[in-house]
């Protein structure tokens, strides 16, 4: 992982710490990013709403307890992993449902 500090003279055991933080951001930006597409089309359209607004609720959830964790001065890095879970569960429920049609 020294690939991202590849100027740095210092130890660079915790790089990887690093990397995986530069990629939750990057995947909770984009994300995020479908998801308020996909609200403001759900409000449009008045098509199921219940399960983006529940994952609205799961992010204040997790962001109302990492400021917790921010705030009490514990080890962010226990909580932020499971925004995953979030994630994985945003995919599953909302992005690849399979939708039924009727077929006549």
């Amino acid at each position: 992982m020294t690939v991202l500090f590849l100027e740095s003279s210092t130890n660079t055991d915790g790089d990887y710490l690093i990397f995986i933080g530069l990629l939750q951001f990057l995947v909770g930006v984009v994300q995020v990013f479908g998801a308020f597409i996909r609200t403001i089309v759900a409000i449009a359209t008045r098509k199921n709403p219940k399960k983006i607004m529940t994952y609205w609720g799961m992010v204040v959830f997790y962001f109302l307890v990492l400021y917790l964790f921010s705030y009490f001065h514990w080890n962010i890095f226990i909580w932020m992993p499971l925004a995953w879970l979030i994630a994985i569960w945003y995919c599953f429920q909302v992005v690849f449902v399979n939708h039924q049609s009727n077929s006549n």
